[in-house]
């Protein structure tokens, strides 16, 4: 589907001048902290231009932050306080759990946009209709099995007979 495609609008935040409350899920302590400190600093500087040129329809942007710590059970908790206790209004989610089906299901459910810049699995969508999942899950890089479907056809497409894979 194109760019800016026919698409579902999803409700605004609410009146004009509220804020619009995005929140961060990421891991600021643990293993995998400093890979997520660019992202981050990315996000802070993003948010205080946009609130420089007056805001997302005139609303300004704030960043909740939660840290996952690097643990599956702190993420689960982290997503649930996103959604119920700091009522964001999307969420950027760079998950440490393998399968964050349970963290987009439960944003999904709760009508909560995510988009994720780093999930390269399969798309969650054990319970949700595709058009509803499409409407609330997003992300910014395609998945393994994309990935390997169009490397097949560059292969095939190329002729190679015998074909290497190397894992870093």
């Amino acid at each position: 589907q194109a760019l800016g495609g026919d698409r579902p609008s999803i409700p605004a935040p609410g009146p004009s001048g509220e804020t619009l409350r995005i929140g961060l899920l990421l891991s600021e302590s643990g293993p995998v902290a400093r890979e997520n400190r660019d992202i981050l600093n990315a996000l802070f500087l993003l948010r205080d231009r946009v609130n420089a040129c007056g805001g997302v329809n005139q609303a300004p942007v704030s960043l909740v932050t939660l840290d996952s710590a690097s643990s599956p059970n702190r993420e689960r908790i982290a997503m649930d306080a996103l959604i119920y206790q700091y009522q964001v209004h999307g969420i950027l989610l760079v998950p440490i759990t393998p399968d964050p089906q349970r963290l987009v299901e439960t944003a999904v459910a709760a009508g909560i946009p995510v988009l994720s810049p780093s999930y390269r699995g399969p798309m969650p969508a054990r319970q949700f209709n595709p058009n509803t999942l499409e409407m609330y899950w997003n992300r910014t890089i395609p998945s393994d099995q994309q990935q390997a479907m169009v490397l097949s056809q560059v292969i095939l497409n190329q002729g190679f007979r015998q074909v290497a894979i190397a894992l870093a």
